[in-house]
């Protein structure tokens, strides 16, 4: 058992099947409405559009190294830490080099896509996150 285990109790309630086919499903937890449904839709599109731009630009416009920092971190999730020891570089140059690349989509996005960037006063913004270990954090 972990300490979560430990610390929380769990009660089993057995109920028949049956019961569950009475409720209709305009009041199950996973229930959406037809318009939640089309909004959703319609954000999963824009989502894909632009992360096929993401990529396409990617491949436009940043270096091999910088792209392949890009995919790994953001992509397939992996630490800079880890990034640092696989380059054999530390891991201030693993931040600078993702900041750098940032900065050349973020410029880029600006020219190509410009309806997601409405000004000071528009919500819509593209936004790419770099984020930083907790102090306390060991470099390689």
């Amino acid at each position: 058992m972990n300490s979560f285990q430990e610390k929380t109790q769990y009660e089993n309630i057995f109920f028949e099947p049956a019961l569950v086919d009475r409720f209709p499903h305009t009041i199950a937890m996973w229930h959406e409405t037809e318009a939640e449904r089309r909004v959703a839709e319609k954000r999963a599109r824009e989502r894909e559009e632009l992360l096929c731009w993401v990529r396409l630009a990617m491949r436009r416009h940043l270096n091999r190294r910088l792209r392949r920092l890009v995919e790994l971190h953001y992509f397939e999730d992996m630490p800079v830490q880890e990034m640092s020891r696989r380059f054999k570089c530390h891991s201030t140059t693993i931040y600078r080099q993702l900041a750098r690349a940032i900065a050349i989509l973020r410029a880029r996005a600006r020219v190509e896509q410009p309806q997601h960037f409405r000004g000071k006063k528009g919500k819509k913004k593209i936004r790419f996150v770099i984020s930083f270990p907790a102090e306390g954090h060991q470099n390689n």
